[in-house]
Parts: structure tokens; sequence; C-alpha cells
């Protein structure tokens, strides 16, 4: 346009109507160059819109596929949803076959409990009979035992009868058992224990005569009754004769016709199964064993030790172990009975004399 209107001025008056073209051409060249600013701000603006149109589709595809990870999640849950209600169909079958079947186990209870009660009422019937059996069977019992404690007294009568008569006397005594020497001081009454080391024609000879406080000094003005146990019978002499006998240095004992011969007092025996240790003392050898019962009188074990076979007669101290309240002291007594059974022997002892402190325990504790 500018070389337009350059060669339009030179030409002159024949080049106007070449300037007029060149002129046009500016105008246009100037619109065109408008036009183009505007295509290109218009493109500016069409790229712009296209990023945020290729974020947003971007964007729909990620929630595409995020939906179709959810439809897939949705799908697999239905499956599962559906296997689960299949399974608990079948669950449900067998919790009503159950339940059938506990219908009828209740069916069958119903019928056994009255069967059971039909079985109560025949038990009732014949329980009351029973009660009456043994109501009257214990009035019989109650007859038998008054009897029992009548003939009890008249044999311990009789045996004194036949202790007094001649059957039983100083001959019956043996070096080694022991004698309870009661001193009688007006109301005073003071215990002294012996054991024999020699047996005269009419007197008892012995070593020492003590108790707890020292050896027994003689009082003439006392009076002096013994007692001994003899296999299971007690004899005593009232009024006996005590002096110091000068050759052996102990005591003589003089005793004046038969004695008074009753039957042990009868003590609860408490069953006890503690272990034990016995020393037999003739040996001096330790066995052990298991307690079977104690009283205030005598005490049974149990040993497998065949030291035991041959031992009656003779004297034993026993040890109780692992008992609370009758481990502290030792029990001296006789060995008067002796069984076996397989392997195992069963010894009753008779105590030298009574332990009340035992008899008091066994009374608290199991007696009544």
């Amino acid at each position: 346009a500018l070389n337009a209107s350059i060669e339009a001025a030179r030409a002159g008056e024949a080049g106007k109507g070449f300037a007029v073209v060149a002129n046009e051409i500016r105008e246009l060249s100037s619109s065109t160059q408008t036009s183009s600013g505007r295509i290109m701000s218009a493109l500016a603006h069409l790229d712009e819109t296209s990023e945020k149109m290729l974020a947003a589709i971007t964007e729909t595809i990620e929630l595409i596929q995020a939906n179709i990870e959810k439809v897939s999640n949705v799908d697999r849950s239905v499956t599962d949803i559906t296997n689960d209600a299949k399974a608990l169909g079948v669950n449900i079958k067998t919790v009503d076959n159950a339940v059938k079947e506990v219908e009828v186990s209740n069916r069958t209870l119903t019928d056994n409990m009255q069967q059971v009660c039909e079985l109560m009422e025949v038990m009732t019937e014949r329980i009351n009979r029973a009660e009456f059996t043994t109501k009257e069977m214990l009035s019989k019992y109650d007859e038998s035992a008054r009897s029992a404690v009548n003939i009890e007294t008249v044999v311990g009568k009789l045996i004194e009868e036949l202790g007094a008569g001649g059957f039983m006397g100083l001959k019956d005594i043996r070096e080694g058992m022991y004698l309870v020497v009661e001193e009688i001081k007006g109301n005073d009454i003071v215990e002294y224990r012996t054991k024999v080391s020699a047996i005269g024609e009419d007197n008892i000879l012995a070593d020492k005569i003590v108790n707890m406080k020292g050896d027994m000094a003689v009082d003439k003005e006392a009076q002096y009754n013994i007692n001994v146990v003899v296999d299971n019978n007690m004899y005593g002499w009232k009024n006996v004769a005590i002096t110091k006998d000068k050759e052996s240095g102990g005591y003589k004992i003089k005793v004046t016709g038969n004695p008074l011969v009753l039957n042990r007092r009868k003590y609860a025996r408490m069953p006890i199964t503690n272990p034990c240790s016995i020393k037999l003392d003739a040996a001096d050898t330790v066995i052990t064993g298991k307690m079977i019962n104690i009283s205030a009188g005598g005490f049974a074990f149990a040993t497998k030790d065949k030291a035991i076979a041959d031992k009656k007669g003779i004297d034993v101290s026993l040890k109780i172990e692992n008992h609370s309240a009758l481990s502290n002291d030792d029990y001296e007594g006789t060995i008067i009975r002796i069984t076996k059974n397989e392997e195992w022997y069963y010894l009753g002892c008779r105590m030298f004399e009574d332990n009340m402190r035992v008899g008091k325990y066994v009374d608290s504790n199991y007696g009544n």
C-alpha cells in the first residue's frame, strides 16, 4: 500500500485511481491486522478454554473410572450378598430342622418327665413306708442300746467281782508296765507315774515315782492308790503301802489282796490318716506307717514293715507327723492287736495311761 501511494504520487493526475486503490489496500491491511489481533485473542481464549475442557474431561474420566471401580465393588458385594443369602438359606433350613428335632426332643422329655413324676410318686410312697420302718427300727435300736448299756454295766460288775474273787491279781503284773500312783491327802489328789522294775511276792518294785514337779516324797499321813493297765482292763489297788527300798534305792509298793478290775473307760476314736513313725522299744528300731485312729486311751496304725509282724505285747512310742494339734507329743503304749491284710499290718495299741488332752481334742473335733 505504501509503494502504491508512492507510485500514485509520481504519476500525478494519472495515478489518482491507483492512489484510491492503494488507500483501500491500506485500510484493508489495517482491518486485517485488527481482525488478526481479534483472531489471536480468540485463539488464546480458545486455548485457555481447551485447557479447562481438557482438565474437566480428565476429571470426568477419573470420576468415571472411580465409578466403574465402585460399580465393580457393588457388583462383587451383590455377588457376596447373593452367596451369603444362599448360605443363610441353607443355615435357616438347618436351624429349622434343628428346631423340629428340639420339638421332638421336648415331646420326648415331656413324656420322660411324666414317667419321672410317676416314679417320684411311687418313690415318695415307698420313702414314707421306709420312714415308718426306720422309726420303728430306731426305737428298737434305742431299746437295744439301753440293753447294751445295762449288759456292759452287769459285765463290768461281774469282771470286778471275778477280779476280787481271785481270777486276776498281782501275778498278771509284768516288768516294764506303767503304774499310776494316786497320793491322797484330805481333798487333794496328786498323780505320779512309775514303771515296774520287778515283781515280789506281795509287792511291786519301782525305780522312780515322779510327776512333772519331780520325785514323790513318801508321806506317812497320805493314802496311796495304784492303777495299772493289763491288756484291756485296769487293775486298781487301794490304800497300798509305799516305802523306800534300801537295797535298790527305789520304791517298794506293797499290795494286799486282789485288785478291783474295771473295764477300761471307752473314749471316742477319731479317724486320722497322717503319716507316723513308730519306735519299737525293745530293739530300738524305727519303722514308718500311717495312722488309723486315736483316742484318749489308745491308737491304731498300719504299716507294711514286716518287722512288726510278731511284736504283739511289746511297747512302742509313736510320733504323728503333719498334724497341727497332735504332732507335738510322743504317744506310748503296748501293742494288743495285730492283723494282716495283703501287704499291710494293722495294729491296735493301748496307752499306758489315759491321755486326757487327746480326749478333749477328739471330743471337740470329732466325738460330738
